[in-house]
């Protein structure tokens, strides 16, 4: 519990210094971070709102404050897709493992092992099933990706 807190006080630290719209949306990341790694609901959502009351603070453009608030509404429902899929994918497959991360307007699934992530019909098909619904549905990026490749979870 205290790493938890000592996170979340780190985490308001680097949102309460932000001098710009971009270093704000930077925080934003290791915010998505702190929720993947302490799956802490009070705590993230408070992170949330000091992340959108900088935002405002910042005296940047409303209209731009509120495009980008309503982006990171559509994140939160792109997560929530992606948490139930990685669900439904470690039922389906026991002997795999999934994690999730996001980084940059992209939604990571790190897959292993190699063999199954390669060469695994089944998943394959579910994997591009994933994908086509995500992209019918949301405007980011959904990247599956494994031990080899260039791309890695945050």
């Amino acid at each position: 519990m205290k790493a938890k807190i000592f996170a979340y006080q780190k985490v308001l630290k680097i949102i309460n210094s932000c001098i710009s719209i971009e270093q704000l949306k930077t925080a934003y990341n290791v915010i998505q971070n702190y929720k993947i790694y302490y799956n802490d609901g009070p705590f993230y959502n408070n992170l949330i709102n000091k992340y959108k009351n900088k935002m405002f603070s910042l005296g940047k453009n409303v209209e731009e404050n509120i495009s980008y608030t309503e982006h990171l509404a559509k994140n939160v429902k792109a997560q929530n897709f992606i948490e139930e899929k990685i669900k439904m994918l470690k039922n389906k497959y026991p002997d795999m493992s999934f994690r999730y991360g996001y980084q940059d307007f992209n939604h990571i699934i790190d897959v292993l092992p190699l063999s199954e992530y390669e060469s695994n019909g089944n998943y394959i098909n579910d994997e591009i099933d994933i994908v086509l619904e995500f992209d019918n549905n949301f405007s980011e990026t959904i990247l599956f990706v494994s031990e080899n490749s260039l791309t890695k979870l945050p």
